[in-house]
């Protein structure tokens, strides 16, 4: 599909601009996907760079706690962070049993556990919705259901798809005055008198 994509090149947009009747349809087509490139972009380079900078902490803390394999932990850490919660739950899950197997003391073995909690915890709570700004920010109820529905339907896949999905479908209603009221009940708690688009589509 990605390879695709970017063989047709502005194909899309072409195809928006052909089909849309009037030059308002076609204009508002434009906006529109070009704002979920642009959001879906920026998205996913901050989550990326986000996920990298955790990774390494993550590999650094369990080689400074005498983890084996530390990179791996550290390549696990980037790559699950990926998935909304069930990522870091299945990281710490995955740091305890590697230190139970490791350490004979039990302290000892929950601490690379621990570490690898606080560290996703920092993240979530405050270095992504930092980085990432508000205008992306989703309702987090919206985005576990999301993340379990699309896991049920494509498994890893669908975990991984999830919340770009949910970025594109906000950003499509916050254009469409009919469908604000569903983009709102995506949002985040204090982005929901946030609109900036209404202007343009309004008349």
């Amino acid at each position: 599909l990605l390879f695709f994509l970017l063989a047709s090149g502005d194909m899309f947009y072409e195809k928006l601009v052909h089909i849309m009747p009037t030059f308002k349809d076609k204009r508002n087509a434009v906006r529109i996907s070009y704002d979920i490139e642009r959001k879906l972009s920026n998205y996913l380079f901050t989550i990326t760079l986000i996920n990298a900078v955790l990774g390494i902490t993550v590999g650094v803390s369990m080689w400074l706690l005498g983890m084996p394999n530390a990179i791996l932990f550290g390549v696990l850490a980037f790559a699950f962070n990926f998935v909304p919660y069930l990522g870091a739950i299945v990281g710490v899950v995955i740091a305890a049993l590697v230190g139970l197997l490791t350490f004979d003391h039990t302290v000892a073995a929950l601490l690379p556990a621990l570490a690898y909690l606080i560290l996703t915890l920092f993240e979530g709570q405050l270095a992504t919705p930092y980085f990432v700004g508000r205008r992306l920010e989703m309702n987090p109820v919206v985005i576990f259901l999301s993340v379990a529905l699309w896991a049920w339907l494509w498994s890893i896949v669908g975990m991984l798809v999830a919340v770009p999905l949910l970025v594109a479908v906000r950003t499509f209603c916050e254009h469409i005055p009919s469908l604000q009221a569903f983009g709102t009940f995506l949002s985040a708690r204090g982005s929901e008198n946030f609109h900036p688009e209404n202007s343009e589509t309004e008349p």
